[in-house]
């Protein structure tokens, strides 16, 4: 009976170890089977065999078992810094928008350049009397007492080949061709000299008229003749390519010309007469100012034709709008000595003695004074810069178009 029962017995425990393992048995029996590798159930929380599928408390079909590998995990690839943003800034010179460094990426220009009433570079070229740009603003002509004409090439300011065989004498006038291929001088002798920009050779010559040549001007439609105005108050027509005189006319002490782009002539006078005349007959179209009141002893006409700057004496400047038919005056301190229009049509730099005034024609304002005393002046044909030669060199001043704001307007 003993012996049926020890049976029962072990046979139980055998059961109880394939239902539960271990966790059936009182704590602390060192057994085999309590080494058995185990888990949670998922839903009771009670351990269970490693191996089961279902809880045998709950009775629940456990989950499929979420097996977690542990990978060396590659360390993160180095994230690289976006490149730090480049400063930029407004270049004292031409106004782009360049990076934070010690010259412009567009002009070359040094970023701590001068204020604008300062050159921002001088060229050592001494003794200018004339400054012509050439209109695709890579050339700037200078024609000295002396009687030579030289270039340089911008924005670099490098010396290049002067005129062959010099002038002879001092250069009175300099004005490019409408296509930049050939150069009008004019000497204190009188003479009318055409040279070749890529040769440097000389076209033609005039004859010697013992009067210095004030103004000298290509026509304004095919550089087919050219206009110059002597001392004497002579009005003459040559052709740029024989040299040859075509035609000579005595209007009048006429003291100032100039050709505008429509191909009329305005002519002033020491009696103070202004006239706007016929290119061909040079008979009066309009009078712009009637005799008296002032010796008219310079003209300049603005890009378009549409406006007409006059320089009296007694000081003064008056500029007209020919479309408008009004006209604006300036008073003046000194003399007017020469008188030049930037390419906007807007901008109008004006010599009187010991200062050059550049007025905003438009807003009706002197908007800057240099002190400087010009030999001779030329704006670079984009209007950033204005060339002025003086006794320290030929200095270039950086005044650009957005020193204004610039409102729209017809005509000028």
């Amino acid at each position: 009976m003993k012996f049926r029962w020890l049976l029962v017995v072990v046979a139980g425990a055998l059961a109880l170890f394939a239902l539960g393992g271990p966790g059936w048995l009182p704590s602390g029996v060192p057994t085999a089977m309590a080494q058995t590798v185990r888990k949670s159930c998922a839903f009771c929380k009670k351990s269970i065999p490693a191996s089961a599928t279902k809880c045998p408390y709950c009775g629940k079909v456990l989950p499929k078992a979420q097996t977690k590998t542990t990978r060396s995990k590659a360390a993160p690839p180095k994230k690289t810094p976006p490149p730090a943003k480049e400063t930029m800034v407004s270049c004292p010179s031409c106004r782009a928008q360049t990076p934070k460094d010690k010259f412009c990426k567009e002009c070359g220009e040094p970023l701590d350049a001068p204020p604008p009433n300062k050159p921002t570079r001088v060229i050592p070229e001494y003794s200018v009397s004339q400054l012509a740009w050439h209109p695709r603003g890579n050339v700037l002509a200078a024609g000295d007492e002396l009687g030579e004409a030289v270039f340089f090439t911008m924005p670099q300011a490098e010396r290049q080949t002067p005129l062959s065989g010099g002038l002879g004498s001092g250069v009175s006038a300099m004005s490019w061709s409408r296509d930049g291929n050939r150069l009008l001088t004019t000497t204190t002798d009188g003479r009318v000299w055409v040279h070749d920009l890529y040769t440097r050779e000389q076209i033609s010559v005039s004859a010697p008229s013992n009067e210095i040549v004030l103004v000298a001007r290509w026509s304004p439609l095919q550089d087919e003749k050219i206009a110059t105005l002597g001392a004497d108050g002579l009005l003459r027509f040559m052709d740029p390519i024989t040299g040859n005189q075509i035609a000579q006319h005595d209007l009048g002490e006429t003291t100032a010309m100039d050709w505008s782009p429509d191909a009329t002539i305005a002519t002033g006078h020491a009696s103070g007469l202004v006239a706007i005349r016929d290119q061909y007959s040079l008979a009066v179209r309009k009078t712009l100012r009637e005799e008296g009141g002032g010796y008219a002893g310079h003209l300049s006409y603005s890009p378009t034709g549409g406006m007409l700057a006059v320089g009296l004496d007694p000081p003064q400047l008056v500029v007209f709008d020919l479309n408008k038919g009004t006209h604006t005056t300036f008073s003046l301190s000194d003399t007017v000595f020469t008188m030049t229009w930037a390419p906007e049509g807007r901008r109008l730099a004006v010599d009187c003695m010991e200062k050059v005034l550049i007025f905003d024609v438009w807003a009706r304002v002197k908007m800057l004074e240099l002190p400087v005393t010009a030999g001779a002046m030329a704006w670079s044909p984009d209007g950033k810069f204005l060339a002025i030669a003086d006794a320290e060199g030929i200095g270039l001043y950086a005044i650009p178009p957005d020193h204004l704001a610039m409102p729209k307007r017809s005509g000028g």
